[in-house]
């Protein structure tokens, strides 16, 4: 077995499709989502500064990253640009 075997991609029928990860259906989503604000003020309240600034910027970009799915026709598009038969 040659070491190019393994890193090879399957493009054929059984190839696993891409699906776009869906973080805004996760418990985790759900649970920042609904109670982030409640969590930043029982933390100022608790603690002289609360959280730093770059963990509060970050909860809230995540919840932020929700990135709709291409379209089918912008999906075919992109594959096929550069390859054309001869």
């Amino acid at each position: 077995m040659g070491m190019g075997s393994c890193c090879r991609s399957s493009r054929g029928p059984s190839a696993t499709r891409h699906e776009r990860h869906k973080p805004e259906e996760t418990i985790l989503y759900e649970i920042v989502a609904n109670h982030l604000e409640t969590f930043l003020s029982e933390t100022r309240e608790k603690h002289d500064r609360g959280l730093p600034n770059y963990v509060e910027k970050e909860l809230r970009e995540y919840l932020k990253r929700v990135i709709p799915e291409p379209r089918h026709d912008e999906r075919n598009a992109a594959g096929s640009r550069g390859r054309r038969s001869i």
